[in-house]
């Protein structure tokens, strides 16, 4: 405050505008806003892509994986796939190690892999059954100075027609399971990437519970970061899900 002519006081002058000091001046827009000539940007969601870049809002909410806009794309995965598109796309991708796979992908194809293979076993159970029920036994009675006891004793071959059929079931049943090894290793090792693991973590199995520690990993969701198992130019093709 200043002494002023008349004894009365005024305000002193500090040198700073007059006026709410948190307002802003006329004519500069207010914090947050566009300035004259500039437009709105445009409202973006959470997890949203910016720019086309799947990593631009990484960290900012959830950030979707891409996946196949098409089920003839087997270059990304195809979230909520029925069981028809996940066989197709199976025996497609027969031993593509690169890329991912979706949970829908892998559980409706291990459905259609367990009933493929059921076939042949319930084939090579009935020629097992066949094959001993036709071998000729005798029962022979022995007795000893304290105790008897009955056994049965082969006297011939099995039958030739059950043995026949034994031997086509065993060869139907390696030929399935070797048909069939490589494209089930390469699902389970896309479906690692998109959960953002290496596939040599498919190795784990050969452990005491790696077996155990694979299955969880294969109801893990997926992983944007898991794009990085992608081939080159795939996510130009691409489009957000979030489902699996």
């Amino acid at each position: 405050m200043s002494n002023q002519p008349g004894g009365g006081y005024g305000p002193q002058d500090s040198g700073h505008p007059q006026g709410n000091p948190g307002q802003p001046q006329y004519g500069q827009p207010s914090y947050g806003e566009p300035q004259r000539g500039q437009s709105q940007p445009a409202y973006q969601p959470p997890g949203a892509y910016a720019s086309g870049n799947p990593g631009a809002n990484a960290g900012y909410g959830f950030t979707p994986p891409l996946g196949a806009a098409s089920p003839d794309d087997l270059n990304l995965p195809l979230y909520g796939a029925s069981f028809g598109q996940a066989a197709r796309r199976f025996f497609k991708s027969y031993a593509r190690f690169t890329g991912r796979a979706s949970r829908s992908e892998y559980w409706w194809a291990s459905l259609m892999l367990a009933l493929i293979y059921l076939i042949p076993t319930v084939l090579f159970t009935i020629s097992m059954i066949a094959m001993f029920t036709s071998i000729p036994f005798e029962k022979t009675t022995s007795t000893t100075s304290t105790s008897s006891y009955t056994r049965l004793d082969a006297t011939g071959p099995p039958d030739a027609g059950a043995l026949t059929f034994f031997v086509i079931a065993c060869i139907l049943c390696a030929v399935v399971w070797l048909a069939l090894l490589i494209p089930s290793i390469a699902l389970t090792w896309r479906r690692l990437h998109d959960g953002n693991f290496a596939g040599p973590w498919y190795f784990i199995t050969f452990t005491s519970v790696g077996s155990i520690v694979l299955l969880v990993f294969m109801f893990l969701p997926p992983k944007a970061e898991g794009m990085r198992f992608d081939v080159p130019g795939a996510a130009e093709r691409g489009k957000p899900f979030a489902i699996a």
